[in-house]
């Protein structure tokens, strides 16, 4: 039996996992995917974990990064503990890339001093999320996959979830003492203007708001410097690292291609005003790609039909990562007693306004570690995670208007123009405007699927309703932000 709910099954919400088995208790695990396609595995540059010689220089790349926003000893502690988390990732089994001596190969990403990440070529986060996910199950991890929860109370002492089982339609009800968040980010509030899966749409934060969360910084959405041109397919920072460049229509380059990420996503987005931006690795010969980058050649092939081999590929700035959420302590505990969070999902001190390149996997196992150690100590003792189930009353959606997609889209649209790399007071109030007014009919709309088994009408329909209110959330705390600051970047910053 299990003794608390881990809601998120990616690289945070599955060391969390870990960690408390290690320590003798048995989370469940609940994500409205199956692990291994949880947005973790879309990582590909790296986890950045310097050399003991060169911790402080990581601790200086990323302080500086937040553009002094983050919390140093929060920094400190994650820096520090990256040796043993590529420690104990090795032992699970990660296949890292080596150097010819057998030692981990490094590569540096943008906004650092020296080579950092650790890589498995430029499949990092799939292949850690793998191998952990095949520890949990040796380990006997309980999990409910392709469940979608859309409601967290509290209870006397215990936290009810309620959440929507994909699989045949049924409404689950689990009661638990302890509930961690571990749901990943918002950045698909973009729609395919984002890197991301469709997973990513940030609902977990509304929930987490209705249950009486506190929500910081949700401003501070980054745009990745390079996604294909067509669908905004990420082409990984792994392939700047290892000396790709950034270049215009003249085949002149333009920018430092490892400056943070936010330098570098201005100045292509600058630059695509009056032309269009290429990444070239070329000149790194075909062995050298197939080898170090081969995810890269593969998705640039697929999607563009171009040999990276052979010639540059055109690329764009996209939605990538949101540095805002759930605002934690330093022991990922929330403004709520038994409830803590780690992962993208938190408003996180060790990111501020600008995210490092291979600082996301590595704050994703150290604090999910974290949690897990502070959920089992707020347990404190065996429980019980009680289940029920009951009927899903589909009848109320129905018979409603069911053309949402069209303003799902449009809200995507605006967030792009009005809400993207560049920001004005005249365009977020637009913004506003809008999402206030979206707000106010989201309950006229309802679905035409009447199925019980794998309804995603139904729950397109549930996202879109906390899509909307996140996306006005976000755009109020982009307005109450004056100032430009990382990835806020205000075209009318009063300072």
């Amino acid at each position: 039996m299990s003794d608390f709910v881990i809601i998120g099954s990616g690289i945070a919400g599955l060391s969390c996992a870990i960690k408390a088995k290690e320590l003798g208790f048995n989370p469940l695990v609940v994500s409205k995917t199956y692990p291994t396609k949880s947005q973790s595995s879309m990582a590909q540059g790296g986890i950045n974990c310097a050399d003991s010689d060169e911790i402080q220089k990581h601790i200086e790349d990323t302080v500086k990064a937040s553009c002094g926003i983050a919390d140093l000893d929060k920094i400190k502690y994650m820096c520090e503990n990256a040796p043993k988390i590529i420690e104990k990732l090795e032992s699970f089994g990660v296949p890292f890339s080596r150097n010819e001596d057998d030692t981990l190969g490094k590569r540096r990403l943008g906004g650092t001093q020296g080579k950092y990440a650790r890589f498995a070529q430029d499949y990092s986060g799939l292949k850690i999320l793998h191998t952990l996910f095949d520890v949990c199950l040796k380990m006997g991890v309980e999990f409910l996959n392709e469940h979608f929860v859309y409601e967290v109370n509290k209870d006397d002492r215990l936290y009810t979830i309620a959440c929507h089982d994909l699989k045949n339609g049924k409404i689950k009800k689990i009661k638990t003492p302890s509930v961690v968040f571990a749901t990943g980010g918002y950045s698909k509030l973009y729609g395919n203007l984002s890197t991301n899966s469709a997973l990513a749409k940030g609902e977990a934060l509304m929930v987490a708001k209705d249950l009486g969360c506190e929500l910081d910084n949700l401003e501070y959405v980054q745009f990745h410097p390079t996604a294909l041109v067509k669908n905004s397919v990420l082409i990984s920072e792994s392939a700047r690292g290892e000396g790709g460049y950034l270049i215009d229509e003249n085949g002149e380059r333009f920018v430092d291609e490892l400056l943070p990420r936010d330098v570098v996503a201005r100045a292509i987005n600058e630059k695509r005003k009056t032309g269009r931006v290429f990444l070239d690795v070329s000149h790194l010969g075909e062995d050298f790609i197939k080898s170090a980058i081969p995810q890269e050649a593969k998705l640039a092939k697929a999607f563009q039909g171009v040999d990276l081999a052979k010639e540059p590929v055109e690329i764009k700035p996209a939605a990538h990562y949101t540095l805002g959420g759930i605002k934690v302590n330093r022991g990922c505990k929330t403004n709520l007693a038994g409830v803590f969070a780690c992962g993208e999902c938190v408003s996180s001190s060790v990111h501020g306004a600008n995210r490092l390149g291979g600082n996301s996997l590595l704050d994703a196992c150290v604090f999910g570690e974290v949690a897990g150690k502070n959920a089992v100590e707020f347990v404190s003792e065996k429980s019980q995670v009680e289940i029920t189930e009951e009927n899903l009353d589909i009848e109320k959606y129905l018979g409603k208007d069911s053309d949402f997609y069209s303003h799902r889209d449009n809200l995507e649209r605006l967030l792009m123009e009005k809400v993207g790399l560049e920001r004005s007071e005249k365009d977020l109030k637009e913004a506003l405007a809008f999402t206030k007014n979206l707000e106010k009919r989201v309950d006229s709309f309802g679905i035409e699927d009447d199925s019980k088994v794998f309804n995603t009408n139904f729950q397109d329909l549930l996202e879109f309703g906390f899509s909307v209110r996140l996306s006005k959330d976000l755009i109020n705390s982009a307005l109450k932000n004056k100032n430009s600051l990382g990835v806020h970047y205000r075209i009318d910053d009063e300072n």
